[in-house]
């Protein structure tokens, strides 16, 4: 028998999810580490772990939130990924990026991921909000690497404009009008999960990255080719450059320093989706 493909795998899955709620709203967001406590500034009204969903993975994390919910955040509905798969807990890329596939075939249009990042800009402090703006792809796989199926979109998408410029000029306008300090910066993918050397983080800030992750660049990637509008917001955890700046951290010192951005991100994005 042959392997059920990539795109049977997406209908099962946002049929289920279709036929569990009465409306698909046209905004979601990912959430990256730390950013699970936003959930208390959001009045659910479903929610689905992701073991309940055909095809989805499990989560191995104890600090990322497993489920899909549809919920409410500043009067709007919209979908919340409560929590990510990563590279570096064994799955592949394909795995990764499903569910971004899955609310796109559900009807969402518009996607905002979040992240917790490390600071490579000496402009940089932890805390900082930065809005990417490009990225530099260092992991070691392609979420669309594989046979091709049109179905899925192009083989070869455009990442000229990989970062919705208009989000982007929009979230800058909110976080003037907000009175929210936010930078602009590229960001790089890494497999992770150790954290990088002093070397390391020298050398990626020669390339031009402002900050550095284990996430976030294959899902844009798959965006970009299924036409989804995305924004990346990161909060800067821990600095890695310069030298002098580098503190040694645990994924608590992570987790606590995004924690204390929550308030200010909440007011960004619900006056963004509404």
């Amino acid at each position: 028998m042959s392997e059920i493909s990539l795109f049977d795998k997406i209908q099962d899955s946002s049929e289920f999810i279709r036929s569990h709620i009465d409306e698909i709203p046209n905004f979601a967001i990912q959430f990256g580490s730390g950013f699970q406590k936003m959930l208390n500034e959001i009045e659910i009204i479903q929610s689905f772990h992701f073991t309940e969903i055909p095809n989805f993975v499990p989560s191995t994390l104890s600090f990322h939130d497993p489920r899909l919910i549809i919920g409410k955040l500043h009067g709007i509905k919209l979908f919340i990924l409560a929590g990510r798969f990563h590279h570096y807990e064994g799955y592949d890329m394909k795995q990764i990026t499903f569910p971004i596939r899955v609310i796109k075939d559900l009807g969402i249009e518009n996607l905002i991921i979040t992240n917790a990042s490390g600071g490579l800009n000496p402009d940089y402090d932890p805390g900082e909000i930065v809005l990417v703006k490009d990225h530099i792809n260092f992991m070691p796989n392609n979420p669309l690497r594989g046979l091709q199926d049109e179905r899925l979109g192009p083989r070869f998408p455009e990442m000229l404009h990989a970062y919705n410029e208009d989000f982007r000029s929009e979230l800058k306008r909110l976080a003037a009008s907000l009175s929210i300090p936010i930078k602009e910066g590229v960001y790089l993918a890494l497999q992770g999960p150790n954290l990088e050397t002093p070397a390391e983080y020298k050398m990626f800030h020669q390339w031009g990255a402002d900050i550095l992750g284990m996430s976030t660049v294959p899902e844009v990637i798959v965006a970009n080719q299924i036409d989804l509008k995305i924004a990346v917001l990161s909060v800067v955890s821990n600095m890695g450059y310069p030298v002098e700046k580098r503190e040694a951290s645990s994924i608590g010192d992570i987790l606590n320093c995004v924690e204390q951005k929550l308030p200010l991100l909440c007011k960004l994005i619900g006056n963004f989706i509404s």
